[in-house]
């Protein structure tokens, strides 16, 4: 997979949580809403954006039945860094 466009992803990502910290939604909205992908990158991009800041603790997810919801982590969850 393309390392720049999964970056860049991220960075969309970033931007948009940045600006809306309370937004959440599943893969499909991310992709389709919060970066407005333009067709050319698939939406298993989106997805390694999204592993990749989960692990950076950038953002979570949790499962609400049968989805997977991705947000900023709540204070009370997030690491503290100390």
């Amino acid at each position: 997979m393309n390392d720049k466009l999964i970056l860049s992803r991220v960075a969309a990502i970033q931007r948009y949580l940045e600006m809306r910290p309370d937004s959440a939604d599943t893969l499909e909205g991310i992709h389709h809403y919060w970066v407005r992908s333009r067709g050319e990158e698939t939406m298993e991009v989106t997805q390694a954006a999204l592993d990749y800041l989960k692990v950076a603790g950038f953002i979570e997810s949790s499962t609400t039945g049968n989805r997977e919801i991705w947000r900023r982590p709540s204070p009370d969850t997030a690491s503290s860094g100390d």
